[in-house]
């Protein structure tokens, strides 16, 4: 079992939360988000804690059998639950930065990048990649460090399965169907969910009402 949400956090509702949390509001509004999906999948009335290990990786506390990964970026949050390690990550389309480019993906990445048209096409292929290696760094729980050495390409072309340091096998999944943003998502679970539920935005305002 896999889910995963999307939730777009109007202008409006994030200055509020902002006035209270900073540049953390976004981490407070998912992270309250997680809590209430985690709840609901897990039938109960309570909301379940949502803690951090020292690497930074989210878990349910007393309800660790249900995995879950977060990510944000500008106003987007991604949540993703599964019953097996994951990891998400979202990230919006802006031009990148080239000194990230030669510093964090290999020769095969940076071709696939280089060679797949004008900028636009450009900046999304370069976030493809880059949310792959966040996502799969977030499943086998290493964080940022582990992203620079993650290759998500190879003389092939893009990698759809990736083999952890321990062995196990994760499977990867990009979704594009987004003007704005490109989500990825790596999971030990080959079957994915077809797309990604949207939060409305009156869920938005329960949120922020919950948390100021």
């Amino acid at each position: 079992m896999t889910k995963l949400f999307i939730m777009r956090v109007p202008q409006n509702i994030l200055e509020k939360v902002k006035g209270v949390f900073g540049t953390k509001a976004m981490s407070v509004l998912s992270g309250e988000l997680a809590s209430r999906i985690g709840s609901a999948e897990l039938g109960t009335s309570e909301l379940v804690t949502l803690s951090h290990r020292p690497s930074g990786e989210p878990f349910f506390e007393n309800h660790e059998q249900l995995f879950v990964s977060i990510t944000h970026s500008d106003n987007i949050a991604c949540i993703a639950i599964s019953d097996n390690r994951i990891g998400i990550d979202a990230e919006l389309i802006k031009d990148y930065r080239e000194s990230v480019l030669n510093r964090a993906y290999n020769a095969h990445e940076k071709k696939q990048v280089l060679s797949s048209g004008d900028k636009e096409a450009q900046n999304r292929t370069f976030y493809e990649i880059w949310t792959k290696k966040e996502a799969v760094a977030k499943s086998i729980g290493e964080g940022l460090n582990r992203v620079l050495m993650t290759s998500v390409c190879d003389e092939y072309g893009p990698i759809y399965t990736y083999v952890s340091p321990n062995k196990k096998k994760f499977y990867l999944k990009t979704y594009t169907d987004f003007d704005d943003c490109i989500i990825s998502v790596s999971s030990a679970n080959q079957l994915m969910p077809k797309s990604i539920a949207e939060i409305p935005v009156e869920a938005c305002e329960l949120l922020a009402e919950a948390v100021v």
